[in-house]
């Protein structure tokens, strides 16, 4: 049984729902199995939806370490021996719910000093001022908790030791805190010590490996890597059980359900162009996609009464896609769509139909209740009132805070010396209310992908390209020069991965390594981008061509470039022509979402050369899925004829000035609402906040 749905939640919705009517029907929900093709779009929303159809399950599928109990605090001491934590990092340290620093009564007091410095220093800058009003108010309690941070915590940062000596400082170090203490109070089979048994994992691994000293700043920094990327299992309790990506086995189940199944996540066969050398030089490969397509089926088949297929379309889609895979299955089993009873059971389901339906501006007539259930008498009271009402009146949220103290508390954070960012101007831009979260309330946020992360290829690209440019030094690879730049990006490419241990440690990061080198070569990824800095040009001007790099990672800091607002960014590359002319690029190896960046950016180039700016735009860097020059604004020096370039780059910096000014100016106000469309939703943490989808 197939079915489409519009998103992932109306997925596990769904798929809660025929459980539901599973279990009334007497099936046994321990022979239950439930799969998806990608767990890290489905994990966040699981354990919410299937306690509001009270749905007992089992998870079999890996979390992230980071997310679990107890990690986020050891990360929290880590940040701050590393020495480069904020006014939130402290004060997480303070009140940590495992280690035993006995300043809880103290905390709102602390909170209340830390109100008071928050924006004048981070790290043991911070901690001094701190220690300074303390002294001020006599207050001999916390002065002793941070004179016991700074002894236990201030480590020599510099000091090279071997991982060994490292670990065994830091468990010291957590010692003191009375861990120890703490985690006698759980049993083995809870999710506390499954976190902290991989945790010892972890460092059992790397103490292996890693035989060589380091600095204990660094011996840090791996070990932050390393719980980042790492995952735990816990199965909990009883009831259906929930597996990782395609781990059901044959026959193990009555019911199936495979959750997912879009035609952009569930792999399909892909043709390597090399392939066709392999058998002649005797090797024999086995096609992992080709794999996963033959247990794909094989689940199918395995299940005793029947397999439940649910798919949602992604974030580019107009409308769900299935895999091609399901176009497959109707040759073998017999395809039928799913049905779903409309019952209302829960208070919770109620309220999400009310909302369902003012949204689409329909009244109600009838509901139909299920039959071993009764509306209590004021539940049906409050829906007589709730049919009168408009729905404007059920508006939660209107993105305006009002309390005087709150916008004071702004008007104090962004005051006249605050330097504005271009990443942070464009991530109000795209969603007041996820700037809120992200950059006002720093709320962190963790994506949950065991591979390796698209902001980390991102930075090892920039990496790449910032130390190739900075080493070679002709600025334009050219047919006569391209053999030496080939060596001088290698050279650069083994210096930045060398830098990253877990590219020898973690099968997902060698992965992405063969994509910058294979052996002592460059890469497939690398060897095409050394192509495009030759081949390629800027609106098919041949001009282009002769454009060479002249900066790389140029920074600016405190610019006042509109009014008397200050900005600071990075220009992650500025282009030279020989007749006196700059273009500034930034380059991306995801989407183009900020509407002022490259403004900004031109608007900073200006300030500070002396040469006139004729272009700037976005270089997508991203080997796998095509490089190219993407939203490049341009003067009429960038055409053979054209007198209406020059008027169109004047008026989007014009244009750019005056939303930047409506920005801050909202912000500053306390305007913080939902974002309008689709940006960057499907993978934004603050959406289950916002929970802009069921609103």
């Amino acid at each position: 049984r197939v079915i489409d749905l519009p998103d992932s939640i109306q997925e596990l919705e769904v798929i809660a729902k025929k459980i539901r009517e599973l279990a009334k029907e007497g099936e046994n929900l321990s022979r239950i199995g439930i799969a998806f093709s990608s767990p890290s779009n489905y994990r966040p929303h699981l354990d919410r939806i299937f306690t509001e159809y009270n749905i007992p399950y089992r998870r079999k599928t890996p979390m992230s370490l980071i997310s679990g109990p107890l990690i986020k605090e050891l990360v929290g001491v880590l940040t701050i021996l590393a020495g480069d934590f904020d006014d939130q990092d402290f004060l997480a340290l303070a009140s940590a719910e495992f280690l035993s620093l006995d300043c809880t009564s103290l905390l709102d007091k602390l909170n209340h000093i830390l109100g008071e410095v928050r924006f004048e220093a981070n790290g043991w800058s911070l901690v001094r001022l701190i220690e300074d009003k303390v002294r001020v108010i006599e207050d001999d309690e916390l002065l002793g908790i941070i004179d016991f941070i700074k002894k236990n915590l201030k480590w020599n940062l510099g000091k090279k030791v071997t991982f060994k000596a490292f670990i065994s400082k830091f468990i010291g170090l957590l010692n003191k805190f009375e861990l120890a203490d703490k985690l006698d109070e759980f049993e083995d089979g809870s999710e506390v010590m499954a976190v902290w048994n991989e945790f010892k994992n972890i460092t059992a691994k790397l103490n292996k490996i890693a035989d060589e000293k380091r600095t204990l700043k660094d011996w840090i920094k791996l070990l932050k890597l390393a719980i980042r990327e790492a995952n735990y299992t816990f199965d909990q309790g009883q009831g259906v059980e929930i597996t990782g990506k395609i781990e059901l086995r044959s026959g193990d189940y009555d019911y199936i359900f495979l959750a997912g199944m879009s035609h952009d996540l569930y792999p399909t066969a892909s043709h390597n162009p090399l392939d066709r050398y392999f058998k002649e030089l005797g090797m024999e490969l086995t096609d992992d996609q080709v794999l996963d397509r033959y247990l794909f089926v094989d689940h199918l088949l395995g299940a005793k009464k029947g397999t439940f297929i649910t798919y949602s379309k992604s974030a580019s889609e107009e409308q769900a896609l299935a895999s091609s895979c399901i176009e497959e299955l109707k040759r073998v089993v017999t395809l039928k769509k799913t049905e779903v009873e409309e019952n209302l059971y829960s208070i919770n389901e109620l309220q999400q139909s009310l909302g369902l339906k003012l949204k689409a501006g329909k009244e109600y007539t009838d509901y139909t209740q299920g039959d071993d259930y009764h509306w209590q008498e004021d539940l049906l009271t409050k829906f007589r009132l709730l049919k009168e009402r408009n729905r404007d009146e059920f508006a939660v949220y209107n993105g305006k805070l009002e309390e005087e103290s709150n916008l004071n508390w702004l008007e104090e954070k962004f005051d006249d010396d605050y330097v504005y960012s271009a990443d942070l101007l464009g991530s109000y831009a795209n969603c007041p209310f996820r700037f809120l979260f992200e950059k006002v309330f720093k709320l962190s946020s963790f994506d949950l992908s065991e591979e390796i992360l698209p902001f980390e290829r991102g930075r090892f690209l920039h990496k790449i390209m910032e130390k190739f440019y900075s080493k070679f030094s002709a600025g334009k690879v050219t047919e006569d020069n391209q053999e030496e730049a080939a060596q001088v990006l290698l050279t650069a490419t083994q210096e930045v991965l060398a830098e990253y241990p877990l590219f020898k440690e973690s099968f997902y990061w060698q992965t992405e390594g063969n994509r910058y080198l294979q052996d002592d070569d460059l890469g497939v990824g690398l060897e095409k981008i050394l192509a495009f800095e030759r081949d390629s040009t800027i609106k098919s001007n041949k001009k282009t061509n002769h454009f060479t790099v002249r900066e790389v990672e140029w920074e600016f800091d405190g610019l006042e470039l509109i009014d008397d607002y200050k900005f600071r960014g990075r220009i992650d590359r500025i282009n030279y022509h020989e007749e006196g002319w700059l273009g500034v690029i930034d380059y991306k190896t995801g989407s183009i979402n900020n509407p002022v960046q490259i403004p900004l950016y031109i608007m900073a180039a200006k300030e500070e050369f002396e040469e006139d700016i004729v272009h700037g735009g976005y270089y997508i860097l991203d080997p796998g899925k095509g490089l190219d020059y993407k939203k490049v604004k341009v003067t009429n020096e960038m055409y053979k004829s054209s007198t209406k370039a020059t008027d169109r780059f004047n008026e989007s910096l014009e244009e750019a000035k005056k939303n930047i000014k409506e920005y801050i100016t909202n912000i500053k106000a306390g305007n913080f609402k939902l974002g309008d469309g689709d940006n960057g939703c499907s993978y934004c943490q603050c959406k289950f906040i916002c929970r802009k989808e069921e609103a």
